[in-house]
């Protein structure tokens, strides 16, 4: 049977079990213009409540933000139904300085008594020269690569559900209240979260559903891994660091 929705008439389609082929996609919104946040000395960092986010994503406050809030995740479940990938947060980002960047959101889980594992994950899709995940040498990529991503896999296969050029992002750990950096693809081999830029200009973001309340409270792009001017993991993480500008 076709566990996938949007499925073209005579498409047959094997792979239900690795995720949804890219027909069985809703459209994408189109853009709506809004804010873009510049990146200045190989650091980004972008408030969720300043972008331009969908009534999925409710605006909430208390729980010990950065900012003026946070974003909480209260539409559908898109978890294994692809049409339900309704609430895209696409967020535009002027990067100035070129090369390899970690990709990092603070999050946390806001339904009470559940285990770590469950409602504690969204989809990621970075628009950029190379959008990967990696672990040591091993590297994976989204199913459907975006047009300009040079993503070649390298070794064991991206695990888990996977669904266009989204890649399920997951956080670990408790307690589950508790904001924390933990950004990893790759079901139960975390690989974490990177982009590549290869010239200074505008890139996007975009942020969707799929697991209900989970909660993003803000998001990070910082250099790493170049020959110099690297961004240290823990200047770029400190919830001190003010949101980038933005124009």
């Amino acid at each position: 049977d076709d566990l996938c929705a949007f499925t073209e008439g005579a498409e047959i389609n094997n792979i239900n079990l690795e995720g949804c082929a890219p027909s069985e996609l809703p459209p994408e919104p189109v853009p709506t213009g809004g804010k873009t946040f510049v990146e200045e000395g190989g650091l980004l960092v972008v408030e969720m409540e300043s972008t331009n986010y969908t009534d999925g994503w409710k605006l909430e406050t208390g729980r010990g933000e950065t900012g003026t809030g946070y974003l909480n995740m209260l539409g559908k479940q898109a978890a294994w139904v692809p049409a339900n990938i309704t609430e895209v947060i696409k967020v535009k980002i002027e990067i100035q300085t070129a090369g390899m960047y970690q990709f990092e959101w603070r999050s946390l889980i806001t339904k009470p008594g559940v285990p770590a594992t469950e409602h504690n994950d969204s989809y990621l899709k970075i628009i950029a020269d190379k959008f990967y995940g990696v672990k040591g040498s091993n590297i994976v990529c989204p199913l459907v690569l975006e047009d300009g991503n040079s993503c070649i896999p390298s070794g064991r296969a991206l695990a888990g559900e996977k669904v266009g050029g989204y890649f399920k992002i997951w956080r670990t750990g408790s307690p589950i209240d508790a904001w924390k950096w933990s950004t990893w693809t790759s079901d139960a081999d975390g690989h974490a979260i990177m982009a590549e830029f290869d010239t200074a200009g505008v890139y996007e973001v975009h942020i969707a559903n799929r697991s209900d309340y989970h909660a993003i409270d803000r998001f990070v792009l910082y250099r790493t891994g170049n020959v110099s001017n690297n961004v240290a993991r823990e200047t770029a993480l400190d919830i001190s660091t003010p949101e980038s500008l933005s124009k």
